[in-house]
């Protein structure tokens, strides 16, 4: 299986990718999203997740904090130690105490269960 797929997005359209390894959810926002007019890109581990984000670096990383094979938390905080500053994470969790992702550098932070609209409200403001 690929570790991510490419949605048809609107032409320009700001490049989501998705990290989270539950394909239900993936799968949901995915479609949400490209309805939206973004293009998608979706990685259901930290590891694939990664390899995305060195092929092509999207506009914007909506990542899940328990994954397999690489933590999101761990992700986050490689990705900023790389040089990554500029690239707008959201990350998503059902953690209790979510607030301790955001001093490793995620700009937004998200609970599961989320309101999909609200989601989508965060990665438009965060791409715009």
């Amino acid at each position: 299986m690929e570790p991510y797929r490419v949605k048809p997005p609107d032409k320009g359209a700001a490049e989501i990718l998705v990290a989270d390894d539950h394909p239900e959810i993936t799968d949901l926002i995915a479609e949400v999203l490209s309805e939206e007019g973004f293009a998608v890109r979706v990685a259901h581990d930290g590891a694939s997740a990664l390899q995305a984000i060195r092929e092509r670096c999207p506009d914007l990383l909506l990542l899940d904090v328990a994954m397999p094979k690489m933590r999101g938390d761990e992700v986050l905080r490689y990705l900023r130690s790389q040089g990554h500053r500029d690239l707008p994470i959201i990350l998503m969790t059902a953690d209790r105490w979510p607030e301790r992702y955001a001093a490793l550098g995620a700009n937004q932070l998200i609970r599961k269960p989320f309101d999909i609209g609200r989601l989508v409200q965060l990665i438009t403001m965060a791409v715009m």
